[in-house]
């Protein structure tokens, strides 16, 4: 283990053999499910909050891109399973993607919108945008719904399906299944409010911008989450969330929120921390996450 790893814990004024640290370590890496038992006020939440892993992929180590004549604004977006099936894609939330798809004044409601959502439990943060795409090179236009989700790490969505009640109703899967491959890096410039032309012309380029977004976007998103059990917990309402029958939807937990965004983050490590478990029943809240996990 490089001493950074041991030093990490003695500069924080805490003492732990290296032995002890070294197998917590090697006990994540086995089995990313890890319990840490003893008498109280040993130091055993610290052993987890202060455990730390580098960024995978540094910004400093990514190539920067050429810059694109022309200089319209567009946005990026990754060909995932969920985009060929026609459904969803996902756009980094970043001010050129904001700038790109709304005004100044929509940009300023929507971040007002989300600092407000903050800690309100609400996932969707503004109802659908309406953009039309044009793919001049397969004469196709399609449209896509752009809204946003999840205010304590915001994502952009693509919608390439519409809901039951979207007017006009559309549906992309033939459209992505015919021109479109999985993992292909899309290029919509912006051509008029609302309407984006797709550009194929630089895709080296394009790849390059996406892995400077994501390796920035990754650096930048806390990937650890710390919950403290409560003795009355009887169902993991607390951790993954309920359905408000009143409101008519689902209130994302704490922690299914933090599954979420690491899902947005395959190759960054995420770190859930219960601390005092044992003060609830864990097959009460935990189990669902535990047959999962096995």
């Amino acid at each position: 283990m490089p001493a950074e790893f041991y030093n990490r814990y003695s500069d924080n004024g805490f003492y732990f053999s290296k032995s002890l640290l070294t197998r917590y370590c090697l006990s994540l890496y086995t089995k990313p499910f890890v319990i840490l038992s003893g008498i109280s006020g040993t130091g055993k939440t610290k052993i987890a909050q202060l455990f730390h892993t580098p960024d995978p992929v540094a910004p400093a180590n990514v190539a920067q891109p050429a810059a694109v004549p022309g200089g319209r604004p567009h946005i990026l977006f990754n060909v995932t399973q969920g985009v060929l099936n026609g459904d969803r894609g996902n756009l980094r939330y970043t001010p050129d993607t904001m700038n790109a798809i709304w005004s100044p004044a929509e940009v300023v409601e929507i971040n007002n919108r989300i600092a407000a959502l903050v800690n309100g439990g609400a996932n969707n943060i503004n109802e659908p945008t309406t953009i039309i795409i044009h793919d001049r090179l397969n004469n196709q236009t399609i449209r896509a719904g752009v809204y946003l989700q999840r205010p304590q790490n915001p994502l952009v969505r693509l919608r390439f399906n519409s809901k039951a009640q979207e007017v006009p109703a559309y549906d992309h899967r033939n459209y992505f299944g015919q021109y479109w491959h999985l993992n292909d890096v899309v290029r919509m410039e912006r051509i008029a409010d609302k309407e984006f032309e797709i550009v194929r012309e630089h895709e080296q380029n394009d790849r390059q911008e996406m892995q400077v977004q994501n390796a920035v976007q990754a650096s930048q998103v806390k990937n650890t989450c710390f919950v403290s059990v409560r003795s009355n917990w009887t169902d993991g309402t607390e951790l993954f969330g309920y359905y408000n029958s009143i409101e008519d939807k689902f209130i994302v937990g704490k922690v299914l929120q933090f599954i979420l965004t690491a899902e947005q983050y395959p190759v960054k490590p995420f770190f859930l921390i219960l601390d005092e478990m044992n003060l609830s029943k864990v097959e009460n809240y935990f189990s669902d996450f535990l047959s999962c996990l096995e």
